[in-house]
């Protein structure tokens, strides 16, 4: 599916000749393994969220930008998550801002690492993060940010008492009382 996407977005912007390219994190997570599937046409990194550290995933591109004509090799990457992870993706205007602008001369922030360091004081709260970007200078590019937390779905029923059950215990007890009451039935015959 992964790659049929890509090759849908690929052909819809190879056909301006290279005048429009996109840069995409594209992705699917398997809700039952924590398995994160993912190509990234040069955008920037996945942002990791976990046990209070905040580090960049996915250092890797595996595609150029989306309409280059000379895609290369299709790959997918992969990173498993925990139960608590949370990704965060952010496109360049969380680090592009004009942090001093003085006498008509800008500094531009280039580092990448002032972001993690906002994720990780906010406890990777997004209006947080945000109201850190805007203090840290002016927003020169479009900011867009996705979090995305993982919790694993556990088969898990809670009883009166608040102690949980797991399902498979439980279905394996009403196949026992179904047993038993069918063997009580054909003695009853």
């Amino acid at each position: 599916w992964l790659k049929e996407c890509f090759l849908d977005l690929q052909n819809a912007f190879v056909a301006f000749d290279g005048s429009m390219l996109i840069s995409a994190i594209v992705g699917l997570i398997d809700e039952k393994t924590g398995v994160l599937y993912f190509y990234s046409a040069e955008h920037p990194f996945l942002v990791l969220y976990r046990d209070g550290i905040a580090l960049f995933i996915g250092q890797k591109i595996s595609l150029p930008k989306i309409g280059n004509p000379l895609i290369g090799n299709f790959s997918i990457l992969t990173f498993q998550l925990e139960p608590g992870d949370t990704i965060i993706i952010g496109s360049d205007g969380k680090d592009d801002l004009v942090i001093s602008d003085q006498a008509g001369k800008k500094e531009i922030n280039f580092d990448e690492n002032l972001f993690l360091e906002y994720v990780k004081k906010n406890d990777a709260s997004i209006p947080e993060i945000v109201g850190d970007i805007e203090k840290t200078g002016k927003i020169t590019d479009d900011l867009s940010l996705l979090k995305i937390s993982y919790h694993k779905q556990q088969e898990m029923l809670e009883g009166e008492t608040g102690h949980g059950a797991d399902i498979a215990q439980i279905k394996a007890l009403m196949k026992e009382g179904k047993d038993q009451m069918t063997a009580t039935m054909e003695v009853m015959r």
